[in-house]
């Protein structure tokens, strides 16, 4: 009996372990020669997260160029980070799709997984040093084991 080709989704950030998750992914889960398709996931949170505090003081014009500035940095690191992983694919001959999602990156992570009809999403464990932000503000990774719908494997940093 032949099976369908399963559906992996890799939740990319800038971050290492992300780029881990990638690896592990690739040498674990996919298997281009069934039909498995790889999806390299990327969520930009809105450049006004990072200033807030800084509209009301420095007025609307500067707070326009500063959210202008973040952008532009935004999409060339996203365009640096997917390159990245998409060596990483090429290593292992998979041919990924790439989806870039504007927003919070815990609720556009979760939307996306269940838009492309994703069988598991795979995401990498950041590091013990940010656990203090994590208690404050919650981890995507925590928050999407709890709210993806379909199976979750969370890959631990090496």
């Amino acid at each position: 009996m032949e099976r369908e080709g399963k559906k992996v989704v890799v939740g990319v950030d800038h971050s290492q372990e992300s780029l881990q998750a990638v690896q592990w992914a690739l040498d674990n889960i996919v298997e281009p020669q069934y039909g498995d398709s790889f999806v390299l996931l990327h969520s930009q949170p809105p450049p006004h997260l990072f200033m807030q505090n800084e509209a009301p003081i420095h007025g609307p014009k500067i707070a326009s160029d500063l959210v202008q500035k973040l952008r532009n940095y935004q999409e060339k690191a996203t365009e640096a980070i997917l390159e990245q992983a998409k060596k990483l694919c090429a290593e292992h001959q998979v041919e990924p799709t790439t989806v870039v999602v504007h927003g919070d990156p815990r609720d556009k992570i979760c939307e996306s997984v269940n838009e492309l009809n994703a069988d598991v999403l795979v995401m990498g464990s950041h590091s013990a040093h940010r656990s203090i932000k994590r208690a404050f503000l919650g981890s995507v990774t925590d928050y999407c084991a709890q709210n993806a719908h379909c199976a979750i494997l969370i890959v631990k940093p090496s």
